[in-house]
């Protein structure tokens, strides 16, 4: 495809490639949470780690008795870095869409 049927558009109906790249989409600019989104983010997480990591040392105790302290630690660790994690994900992904709905309403 050459520059000029990308530049030109004889029916004037379809957007040219130059006037796509002219606009200022609002949407995809970098924009902070403020800092309501942000200590709700930090509780959660906070909040998530504290259950994953009780349910990560509750595992091991009831499925091996012989597992002992090691496998506690282990399991509450790992339950509260993957909970921590999925959590932050989950609020962040809520926080931007209640600030981009804000934007638009």
């Amino acid at each position: 495809m050459s520059d000029e049927t990308l530049s030109k558009d004889p029916s004037g109906s379809q957007p040219t490639e130059e006037s796509l790249l002219d606009v200022e989409d609002p949407l995809l600019q970098p924009r902070r949470l403020s800092l309501g989104w942000r200590v709700f983010v930090a509780a959660s997480v906070c909040l998530a780690a504290g259950a994953g990591g009780a349910i990560g040392a509750a595992v091991p105790k009831i499925g091996c008795e012989e597992c002992g302290m090691p496998a506690t630690v282990i399991g509450a660790v790992l339950g509260a870095v993957f909970a921590g994690i999925g959590m932050a994900i989950m609020a962040v992904l809520i926080a931007r869409s209640f600030e981009e709905w804000r934007r638009h309403h």
